[in-house]
């Protein structure tokens, strides 16, 4: 009688758009960066920002973000695609209880950011939570061609705390490109 949270985005039309691939690409190889972190010991920041790296890098692959990473990410301009925390504990609630151990920190406004961003809390086996990147691109976003426009791409998936790493509870569900796809068309 425990909760969950599971997203996957996926082509309306059955099949991902050259601009959606590669946002979807960046999503997902920032969601396997986290859980690659997410050992026991490491602190809920780190895993937010293995997610940051990954997405600030693509983005400025993509021409999406422009200038040097450092100043991205000290400004946290990528925030403009990327608004959210990746994380949260799941349990008794989908939105669990419990703290995230956070710090306020200088020029921080926005609730989720000290609540997410400055996390310290370490975890610890039997800990229970979730990863979630995404990048969403709006409707006329300021200095980005029209055919990114409207793409968002989120994949989250529940992960427990064991010993000898994490355990995705959810990850049986597709999540790479051409299995989702598949399981769109009913093939």
């Amino acid at each position: 009688m425990y909760a969950a949270d599971v997203t996957r985005s996926y082509p309306a039309g059955g099949e991902f758009s050259p601009q959606q691939t590669a946002i979807y690409e960046i999503v997902l190889a920032a969601q396997k960066a986290a859980q690659a972190r997410a050992v026991p010991g490491a602190e809920m920041r780190e895993i937010y920002d293995a997610t940051v790296d990954v997405i600030v890098d693509g983005l400025l692959k993509l021409g999406l973000l422009s200038g040097d990473k450092a100043e991205i990410v000290a400004k946290r301009t990528y925030r403009t695609f990327y608004p959210h925390g990746c994380a949260h504990w799941i349990g008794l609630d989908v939105h669990d209880a419990g703290s995230y151990e956070s710090e306020r920190l200088p020029g921080d406004t926005p609730q989720q950011m000290r609540r997410f961003a400055p996390a310290h809390a370490k975890l610890r086996p039997g800990m229970a939570f979730t990863i979630e990147p995404g990048i969403y691109i709006p409707e006329k976003a300021e200095g980005v061609d029209p055919k990114w426009w409207n793409i968002g791409a989120r994949i989250e998936d529940d992960f427990l705390v064991t010993p000898q790493g994490v355990e995705c509870l959810s990850c049986a569900l597709p999540r790479e490109i051409v299995e989702l796809q598949k399981a769109i068309q009913g093939r």
